[in-house]
């Protein structure tokens, strides 16, 4: 079960949650409700927010909130959400190709994932990043080919992007060149959950 603590800024789907009723997570108030609902992850308010339109200025990431939840709940699986860089140059491209997107657009800083994970966050949401490749991936190709109707072309080019994408995102997580490590693991896990049921 995942619940969030904190209130997340920004827009997804149909919620709209304006940044003067965002909050940060208070660590003491994230004891309290891993404790009363003994949820095996936390999403948690720590300067991100929905949508592509996230920070100004050089807002960022809220390490002290990370550092001290984790203080507090060490082991506790920490998510977050709303965590999507939205690269200046897939807006530009974008726009380019008819989109109107503002240009100050601006997310979550890629070289901050990292710290945040080894912080104990385990899962990093950025869906907008990768609705953003497919944004302009297909509006290039329809600018381009006007008189095109068929969507599989740039089906197969935006796979390629895509690929593109996850492979750079993986170099910033700290997962890139991992597989063989992590096939290891799990076959490691699988013997064990297999000797475990036979002697049981």
């Amino acid at each position: 079960m995942k619940r969030s603590l904190g209130g997340f800024g920004g827009v997804e789907e149909d919620v709209k949650v304006d940044e003067g009723s965002a909050f940060l997570t208070n660590p003491a108030e994230a004891v309290e409700f891993i404790n009363q609902t003994h949820c095996d992850a936390l999403a948690c308010a720590i300067g991100t927010s929905h949508g592509a339109y996230k920070f100004k200025g050089n807002q960022g990431l809220h390490f002290d909130v990370i550092e001290a939840i984790e203080r507090k709940l060490p082991g506790t699986p920490l998510v977050m959400h709303g965590s999507s860089s939205v690269p200046a140059e897939e807006v530009q491209r974008i726009n380019a190709a008819g989109g109107k997107l503002d240009p100050t657009a601006r997310g979550v800083n890629e070289n901050e994932y990292l710290p945040a994970a080894k912080l104990g966050v385990t899962k990093i949401n950025i869906d907008t990043d990768g609705r953003l490749v497919w944004t302009r991936v297909h509006r290039e190709f329809f600018r381009d080919h006007p008189t095109e109707f068929d969507f599989r072309p740039p089906g197969k080019t935006f796979v390629q992007e895509y690929a593109k994408f996850i492979a750079q995102k993986n170099e910033k997580l700290g997962s890139a060149h991992r597989l063989p490590e992590i096939r290891k693991a799990l076959i490691k896990s699988a013997t064990f959950a297999e000797s475990d049921v036979s002697s049981g």
